[in-house]
């Protein structure tokens, strides 16, 4: 079996679209659709239903999907610690973050850290989306959400708080004001369809009442800047709103959402001190900033657990 063949097999799985995933992996459609064709014939088994809304995974590809994506990580995890013939050895940590955590307060606090003089380098990996944890897929993970699986061990390090905001124009436009407005009034922002299982989607769809949004957006910069012009209200973290001076709504129903934060350990890397000292920055990044992640004090953070 050709290792490209399970690599596009997991690019197309995990967006559901050819174009896209062979966007993200920058090869043609054509190379895309050549190796899974190949690796279906190999298997003799069909991998994906071809519709027009795009591939959806048939119950052969679902078994298949996280094997593939163990051998991934298995290669993923070599590749960070193998290093050329003759060279000095330099460790790669591989991090994956949540969007707006992670640009706004985590790699701030690595660079405080001086993260720029350590004997290693970084790999910073997006995880806007859900995605299933694999032994030796990331070193860190930093999760809203603690997953039961995994070869993690798994600290809680703070809490984050959620809710809606506008900017000050649009109450202005639609001249009202922010105490307990019916959300049926707003012009609501928000993840696309695609994303609509997000836990943070979910609750805006419960507290709006399933009002259809009217602006949806893939990322949460987007969303962000959406709102910042005056476009309706989404849900955003307090951090964020605060920085671009939004303005808080108390609907008729649920105020805030508050999410712990979790910073998961790949068990694979307990003795590694690199891996430690960076588990160090991000820990003092979040306790750092915790006044503005939430808007009361939370309970301390847990000890260590496996799982």
């Amino acid at each position: 079996m050709n290792w490209n063949d399970l690599k596009y097999f997991i690019g197309v799985a995990k967006t559901g679209n050819v174009t896209q995933a062979s966007e993200r992996m920058q090869v043609s459609a054509a190379t895309m659709t050549r190796h899974i064709d190949r690796l279906e014939h190999t298997l003799d088994v069909r991998l994906f239903h071809r519709r027009q809304t795009g591939y959806v995974l048939t119950e052969a590809g679902e078994d298949l999907l996280p094997l593939a994506e163990k051998v991934a990580a298995d290669a993923h995890f070599l590749e960070r610690r193998a290093s050329p013939l003759g060279a000095s050895p330099i460790m790669r940590i591989k991090i994956e973050l949540p969007e707006v955590l992670g640009a706004y307060i985590i790699v701030p606090g690595l660079a405080k850290a001086g993260a720029l003089e350590a004997p290693f380098r970084l790999e910073i990996v997006n995880a806007a989306e859900s995605t299933r944890l694999s032994a030796g897929s990331s070193d860190i993970v930093v999760r809203l959400k603690r997953p039961d699986f995994g070869g993690y061990s798994a600290r809680k390090i703070g809490s984050l708080s959620r809710a809606i905001y506008c900017s000050q124009s649009y109450l202005d436009a639609k001249n009202t004001q922010t105490s307990k407005i019916d959300p049926s009034t707003l012009d609501l922002i928000g993840w696309t369809d695609r994303l609509g299982y997000l836990p943070t989607a979910s609750w805006f769809r419960d507290v709006t009442g399933q009002k259809p949004l009217w602006f949806q957006a893939s990322n949460v910069r987007l969303q962000v800047d959406a709102v910042v012009a005056g476009l309706g209200a989404t849900v955003l973290p307090k951090f964020i709103a605060d920085a671009h001076g939004l303005v808080r709504i108390k609907t008729l129903e649920t105020e805030e959402r508050s999410s712990d934060i979790w910073l998961l350990r790949n068990q694979e890397t307990q003795d590694l001190t690199d891996v430690d000292l960076v588990i160090e920055w991000i820990t003092k990044s979040i306790r750092d900033a915790k006044q503005s992640l939430v808007f009361s004090a939370k309970s301390s953070p847990e000890k260590d657990t496996a799982f």
